[in-house]
């Protein structure tokens, strides 16, 4: 059997071999991906706790004028981190791209700090239209400056429940796109990754020590899809613990090729040849798809060994371990369509072995005794 999302080949009986492709291997490169928000809005100071913008084309962070009172702003963006990336992956990076679209009036350069929220929080069907810094009448669900959801959940703590520590901070400008990135964000979203239910997403809080310091933002609901809320993530995808498995025929006795990940290494291991001839083992590695890529791994021989740990090579890599008596080596199995590989070779019939030098020894075309 073959693990779904892997490209494998089963192995012909007989043979003690067992070929594995991993499009996928987390220690070798990263994947990555692009989020939108699942939801965001803006808590806007207010004693009442009765404003809010969830449908509105813009977020705000920081605090108004003195025409305005002062009052503060505060963005918070959720992303479904576990919908995107696969259970059990590692995350290596995390960066959030918002565009800004206004400042107050003289506010320059001023701090945008991102702080991980701690309580779950709504987005209802307000919408306070443009320019939207005043917010509207909060509708069911939306989140406030003193609910997480109205009109009956609160946050424990006006303006949102989070971390005090800051995830990331960065100087926002006048206009345009400004990215966030920091290890700590990453952390963030694996935390989110590994617990769904914690995923609560950020609060950007602005400068707040004196007036007329306010950002507004393009929310995910904004007409120019370019300018939207953009989370952009990295992760080595996990090496799942039965991974690799490839059967090796009814031919053969025990167990196929095993393949599991121990840090940043593979350990693979594996039962003994179909033949009591064969007293050692070769395992190579190559590019997915090319077998004349093959390379062989830690020299030409694991010494008797049914094991082996090693570094994988970058790039799609799969594995493949064939019996020797020193003279000649195994079969290397059947390919996709059932075809003995190298052609006309039997099960436990071995072939010619070339010098161990490089993928020139390892062509399928081989002579077959």
């Amino acid at each position: 059997m073959s693990t779904p999302g892997r490209w494998s080949r089963s192995a012909g009986p007989g043979a003690l071999l067992a070929l594995w492709g991993a499009a996928l291997l987390s220690p070798v490169f990263g994947a990555s991906v692009s989020l939108a928000p699942l939801k965001d809005n803006t808590l806007y100071e207010d004693p009442m706790g009765s404003l809010s913008n969830g449908q509105g084309e813009y977020l705000f962070s920081g605090r108004t004028s003195v025409l305005a009172d002062g009052l503060v702003r505060r963005a918070v963006l959720a992303f479904d981190v576990a919908l995107a990336i696969p259970a059990g992956s590692t995350i290596t990076s995390a960066a959030l791209t918002l565009n800004v679209s206004q400042s107050a009036p003289g506010a320059g350069p001023r701090p945008g700090s991102l702080h991980r929220l701690l309580a779950d929080w709504g987005e209802g069907a307000s919408n306070a239209g443009a320019p939207g810094g005043t917010g509207i009448h909060a509708e069911a669900g939306d989140a406030t400056w003193l609910h997480r959801f109205y009109d009956s959940d609160l946050w424990s703590s006006p303006g949102g429940d989070h971390d005090a520590a800051s995830s990331a901070s960065i100087a926002v400008g006048v206009s345009g796109l400004h990215t966030w990135t920091s290890a700590q964000m990453a952390e963030d979203v694996q935390r989110w990754l590994d617990d769904p239910a914690a995923s609560f997403g950020w609060v950007l809080i602005g400068d707040e020590s004196e007036m007329q310091t306010a950002k507004r933002y393009d929310s995910r609901e904004n007409a120019l899809v370019a300018n939207r809320p953009r989370l952009d993530v990295t992760y080595d995808p996990p090496i799942p613990l039965d991974s690799g498995s490839v059967p090796d025929g009814n031919g053969v006795p025990g167990l196929p090729l095993r393949i599991d990940r121990s840090g940043p290494e593979l350990v693979l291991d594996w039962d003994a040849s179909c033949l009591a001839t064969d007293t050692d083992y070769e395992v190579y590695e190559g590019v997915l798809r090319s077998f004349s890529s093959h390379q062989p791994v830690g020299g030409c021989s694991t010494g008797g060994a049914t094991s082996a740990t090693i570094t994988p090579a970058p790039g799609s890599t799969y594995y493949l371990v064939v019996p020797t008596n020193g003279a000649a080596e195994g079969s290397y199995g059947v390919d996709s369509t059932g075809a003995q590989r190298p052609a006309s070779s039997s099960s436990c019939r071995v072939q010619s072995l070339g010098p161990c030098s490089g993928p020139t020894s390892r062509s399928a075309t081989k002579r077959v005794p």
